[in-house]
């Protein structure tokens, strides 16, 4: 999961505004995925850092797992 989330973020980072909320809307589905799952504590932390990088990335707000 934190290779695909990496991978997103490099997509959103080289890319014009419609490709970032592309990948925004993508990766909120993912996110949804994530939140039902239980994850160990530094695993969350990890995944959680990702996805403020890719909202960052997307100009966006963090959606946390």
């Amino acid at each position: 999961m934190s290779a695909a989330i990496k991978a997103l973020t490099v997509i959103a980072e080289t890319n014009r505004s419609a490709i970032k909320n592309g990948v925004w809307f993508f990766s909120s589905h993912i996110v949804e995925g994530l939140q039902k799952e239980e994850r160990l504590k530094m695993d969350k932390e990890f995944l959680n850092q990702l996805l403020k990088n890719l909202a960052k990335a997307c100009e966006k707000k963090a959606l946390l797992c």
